[in-house]
């Protein structure tokens, strides 16, 4: 059970090499298809990609779930500094990714969702900038879509 992530824009979007085991990382390929019609319904864009984190999957991203059960019960959830540094990481190379970016004639889109989902009835859409994806107490929810402003 693994998250998804896809990026959608009307601009050029070039893909970054694939995921490699022997140096995890934030990569961008193709849209997989077996997702690409419930992708396309959500991200109706000229470019849909596929953006995955260290862990292959979208699940290297931070999560908004998992923020909120660190602060409700830390004892519980204790931060693994080694992860959380990985996080950071991915989240600076995707971020990095979008700021190199050619413009889009329409504001670029991130879908976010559960492989095996949904789990959780769909988000409201919102909007922030590429910093804000930076910002350590911000998380993707399941079933949300996100759109980008510059």
């Amino acid at each position: 059970m693994c998250m998804y992530f896809h990026l959608g824009t009307d601009g050029d979007a070039p893909m970054q090499p694939l995921w490699d085991e022997t140096a995890p990382g934030f990569h961008v390929g193709p849209i997989m298809a077996d997702d690409e019609a419930k992708v396309r319904a959500k991200l109706p864009h000229r470019n849909v990609l596929y953006v995955g984190s260290h862990h292959q999957c979208g699940c290297g991203f931070r999560d908004h779930w998992a923020i909120s059960a660190r602060k409700w019960n830390p004892e519980q959830n204790p931060v693994d500094e080694q992860q959380e540094h990985a996080i950071a990481a991915t989240h600076a190379a995707f971020a990095a990714y979008l700021r190199a970016l050619p413009p889009s004639p329409t504001p670029i889109q991130v879908y976010a969702f559960w492989c095996s989902g949904p789990y959780n009835p769909p988000q409201p859409p919102r909007t922030f900038t590429v910093d804000d994806l930076l910002d350590p107490e911000f998380g993707f929810y399941d079933e949300e879509l996100i759109t980008l402003v510059r």
